[in-house]
């Protein structure tokens, strides 16, 4: 029995002795040909790739693409430059790789890569259909163009070495970006986005402690690295590690309920402790571990006053918004850009107003109505679901939310760490994406495609000559 078929309950006690990782990945990943036909690989991607014996992997070209691939990983987090310059990089390196044919068959022989290219062919499809400027058209193709990375990703990642790496390289991220949340609270450090954007006294509790990215996406990004860790406690079989992961899980919700504002991150974190709950469920002790763990944090937020206060902010919002008064924060105008973008679905239900069309026709309706904040929902809807739904219309959603929903169908055939990393994360890309459109977003959009195919990547026979034919 592979580790993939055992029970969720017995995978950490049926692990052979040394092969637990010290890490965000805690268990051994699936060998080469575990793949399931029609779930992980097509029907003859494994015969084309399992004949391919070598040490080379494709030459030093391709060692120097995974490399960068990891640094890229390490970039998501920190820095918005280094991302874009990594993943050009990396493409660039794929292109000289060697074994291009192969290499596509295998990134095409995905499902998630084929519901990527066809959710992105939808954007291609919406341009015939679209009165936008062609820059705008340009910048909206370019903005998506994240979803071409996934299968570029999986073809790469063909050993469970480099996948770990990757998945080290944003755990370590992530927690360097929590350490340097906490220092910042006790002193404000010079080169923190909240120290160089905020200007006044910015307490410990009730201050907004932000390093990296803006305190939405910090939050949101914060929320994985609980669920990580969640992971690491539930299926590591090292009490160390079980220890450290419940440790760096409560301060992880503890930062995202109390040492940076924005709701969004509650909700995130509620998906992240609710889908670790899901997970531990079947071993008692790790059950009522990981769920007194999200009670003192509900207990915490509840007594706290600046969890109260957004909270309340929230509601005189939505009142607000109900009686026609002016809005003024960042969730009662977004009340604003769903209404305009509803009604711009309902104007056009079926194609929508093509690709790039929401952000011209939203600007004119906004000074129709006179809006004092015309520019920012001229950007984006901050709702993913409308703002795919007014440029793609109903067709684009539908496509949209297959995109969310089928990954969590096809994890059925991995290992269960990965499998509920994946989850997890598709619902908190499920949740953001009401309040954000993160796919259309540098950081967030990158994000979610690489951690989606780092996930689903499987070790592969390495390419280190031509095709030998099965047969022979």
């Amino acid at each position: 029995m592979s580790p993939t078929d055992r029970p969720e309950g017995e995978y950490r006690r049926a692990q052979p002795e040394g092969t637990s990782v010290a890490g965000p990945v805690v268990s051994p990943l699936p060998r080469a040909g575990t793949a399931r036909v029609g779930v992980d690989a097509a029907p003859g991607a494994g015969d084309r790739t399992s004949s391919l014996a070598g040490t080379a992997s494709g030459g030093r070209i391709a060692t120097a693409a995974r490399v960068v691939l990891v640094i890229a990983f390490f970039s998501l987090p920190v820095s918005t430059a280094l991302t874009n310059v990594a993943f050009a990089c990396f493409v660039v390196l794929w292109l000289f790789a060697g074994h291009l044919r192969e290499r596509v068959a295998v990134g095409l022989s995905y499902p998630i890569s084929k519901a990527s290219l066809l959710l992105y062919a939808l954007f291609l499809l919406g341009v015939l259909w679209s009165s936008a400027t062609s820059e705008m058209i340009v910048h909206q193709l370019g903005a998506y163009r994240k979803l071409l990375f996934i299968p570029l990703i999986l073809s790469m990642l063909d050993s469970e070495d480099w996948t770990r790496r990757c998945l080290w390289a944003v755990y370590l991220a992530l927690a360097l970006t929590l350490l340097l949340v906490f220092a910042d609270a006790v002193h404000p450090l010079t080169f923190s986005r909240a120290t160089r954007e905020i200007h006044t006294a910015n307490p410990f509790l009730t201050g907004n402690h932000y390093i990296f990215k803006h305190h939405i996406t910090q939050n949101v990004l914060l929320s994985f690295f609980v669920l990580m860790n969640l992971v690491l406690v539930v299926y590591s079989s090292s009490r160390l590690y079980r220890a450290a992961g419940l440790a760096c899980a409560a301060l992880g919700a503890f930062a995202i309920l109390f040492l940076a504002q924005g709701r969004t991150g509650y909700l995130t974190l509620a998906a992240a402790l609710g889908v670790g709950l899901f997970a531990a469920r079947r071993q008692r002790k790790l059950f009522y571990l990981v769920l007194g763990t999200a009670a003192v944090s509900v207990a915490l937020a509840a007594a706290s006053p600046s969890f109260h206060s957004r909270v309340r902010k929230v509601y005189e919002q939505l009142q607000l918004f109900e009686s026609g008064h002016q809005l003024t924060s960042g969730q009662g105008i977004r009340l604003e850009f769903w209404r305009i973008s509803v009604q711009m679905m309902e104007d056009k239900p079926i194609l929508g107003w093509g690709t790039g069309g929401y952000n011209q026709e939203y600007h004119q309706r906004a000074q129709r109505h006179h809006l004092g904040y015309v520019s920012a929902g001229t950007y984006n809807p901050h709702n993913q679901y409308l703002y795919i739904g007014t440029q793609l219309g109903v067709v684009g959603l539908l496509a949209f939310v297959a995109w969310l929903v089928a990954p969590v169908v096809w994890a059925h055939a991995l290992d269960p760490p990965r499998r509920t990393l994946t989850v997890g994360l598709l619902a908190i890309l499920a949740i953001h994406s009401m309040f954000d459109s993160p796919l259309f977003i540098v950081t967030e959009g990158h994000f979610y495609c690489a951690m989606l195919a780092l996930l689903f990547a499987r070790p592969r026979a390495r390419f280190a000559g031509p095709p030998v034919a099965a047969a022979s």
